[in-house]
């Protein structure tokens, strides 16, 4: 599997920007998959600080005080792996419901 954490860095597939909407708010996705860092950018334009939310995330904050990006450090383990057990358990309980059935 490799990469940090045991799972392949999930960002390898990233190289290149992918940008989308969530709930009205327009962001650009991307990594560094040989640092194993997920960017997250909001808004384009100046940062004036940048804030350790937690280990490993970093807010970016804009000159209007606003949140102008996210970085998560060490992407495979802070990402992945959480979502990967989420979806174990999901799939453990409908193969758990479907036996009862």
């Amino acid at each position: 599997m490799g990469g940090r954490g045991g799972f392949d860095p999930v960002c390898r597939n990233l190289k290149t920007p992918v940008e989308g909407q969530v709930d009205g708010i327009k962001m650009r996705v991307s990594c560094d998959p040989e640092a194993d860092i997920l960017y997250i950018v909001l808004r384009e334009g100046p940062v004036k600080d940048t804030v350790e939310a937690e280990d490993d995330v970093l807010i970016e904050i804009a000159e209007d005080g606003g949140v102008a990006g996210i970085e998560v450090w060490n992407a495979s383990k802070n990402v992945l792996e959480p979502i990967a057990k989420a979806l174990s358990v999901k799939i453990k309980e409908a193969l758990e419901a479907a036996a009862e059935q």
